[in-house]
């Protein structure tokens, strides 16, 4: 967890986690049902979470100590 937060416009959440050596951090602002339920901002980010690990994978762009060019 990195920072909860509430506003007049609704309830917010930024979260990190690492898994198979890829860092993801998500930020979700005015959650649906927040106002209803006080655990949604965080049901919602673990939902993103496992949808975009199950997704996507880690590729690499280069090699190790290769630039870009």
């Amino acid at each position: 967890m990195l920072k909860t937060g509430t506003s007049d416009k609704g309830s917010s959440f930024v979260g990190t986690i690492q898994q198979r050596g890829m860092r993801l951090i998500t930020v979700l602002l005015n959650v649906d049902h927040a106002d209803e339920d006080e655990n949604a901002r965080f049901t919602a980010t673990s939902r993103f979470m496992t949808y975009i690990y199950q997704q996507f994978t880690v590729q690499n762009s280069c090699e190790k100590r290769r630039s870009l060019q």
